[in-house]
């Protein structure tokens, strides 16, 4: 062979996929009574299988009954697999292997899952099919945490309901969130998969968010509920003077319309700079003292701000009994 033949014969190959040899599963559904049908994806080694010369077959022990190839469907975007299986006994335990024909995890994989077997189930469908991977995929399918910059404080998650409360003068067309979902879920909105930090979605109304577990078994749909508020804190009034004798009068330093601010940073604090109070979530509950002790007769300043809303008023105190 000459060296020109050679290196022809070489690119050739290194441009060629190499396949494992494939195992000869077999079944004969024709010897059997009852039937049962899958739709399946799998991830080996957290790599999905999209090969069509791979496949994925039950077993009843060593026994072959269902085999198929992976083939891309459309309307998941995805490699499935649709297995029909069969079986002359209700209640059968399945048990599964994949042949991967190339990539990561290449050859044949023991899988850790199994099923009962049921004459005309149907486990899984293009939308949702059912994992059947190794390692096992996580089943979980929550929404940990969710936010928007324009957020005015941070969003409360109760009941599957995630309450965003935002201004009311604000345009709510194109806000980009950021969330922490289980590991290894998605989050889709209207069928479109969300990007954490990159994906605009519209909060003009509520929303329903769909998070979909890593194993595609569970599907958990939380409401995004934007909550109008008037946000406009330019308008900052509160007391300048407190009495803290338990009266009933100016026993509190009393910020008016206080709801508004209960986001905002508070600091009171002495002419030398000595910190007194401090708190994110004021209640209009300072009654003059500091670890439990009064502080002294006297001028004290406060500062509030609220970094995100561009907010920051500051004044004087004065504290007398």
């Amino acid at each position: 062979m000459s060296i020109k033949q050679y290196l022809f014969v070489l690119i050739l190959f290194a441009g060629t996929k190499l396949y494992s040899q494939a195992p000869d599963w077999q079944v004969v559904p024709a010897n059997y009574q009852y039937s049962m049908s899958m739709v399946i994806f799998s991830k080996i080694n957290h790599q999905e299988v999209e090969e069509e010369q791979s496949l994925v077959a039950a077993f009843v022990g060593d026994e072959c009954r269902g085999v198929a190839n992976f083939t891309y469907s459309e309307r998941a975007d995805r490699y499935l697999a649709f297995l029909t299986v069969y079986s002359n006994t209700i209640g059968d335990s399945l048990n599964f292997r994949v042949y991967r024909a190339s990539g990561e995890g290449q050859g044949i994989s023991e899988i850790e899952r199994s099923f009962s077997f049921n004459d005309g189930l149907i486990i899984g469908q293009a939308r949702q099919p059912i994992s059947i991977s190794e390692p096992p995929l996580n089943t979980e399918a929550e929404l940990l945490s969710f936010s928007v910059p324009e957020q005015v404080k941070t969003p409360l998650i109760e009941n599957d309901t995630v309450f965003i409360e935002l201004d009311s003068v604000l345009d709510r067309t194109s806000l980009v969130p950021g969330f922490v979902l289980s590991e290894g879920a998605s989050a889709y909105l209207q069928d479109t998969l969300l990007i954490s930090n990159e994906s605009e979605i519209n909060l003009e109304e509520g929303q329903n968010l769909e998070v979909w577990s890593e194993s595609g078994e569970q599907i958990r749909t939380y409401y995004l509920n934007p909550v109008m508020v008037d946000v406009n804190l330019n308008n900052f009034e509160a007391s300048n003077l407190i009495s803290p004798n338990n009266d009933g009068y100016n026993d509190t330093w009393i910020i008016k319309n206080v709801e508004k601010y209960q986001d905002c940073q508070l600091k009171i604090f002495d002419l030398s700079g000595k910190e007194y109070f401090k708190t994110d979530n004021y209640q209009n509950d300072w009654d003059g003292t500091a670890n439990g002790e009064k502080v002294p007769v006297g001028t004290y300043y406060f500062l509030i701000e609220h970094d995100s809303l561009s907010f920051r008023a500051s004044g004087y105190i004065q504290v007398i009994y």
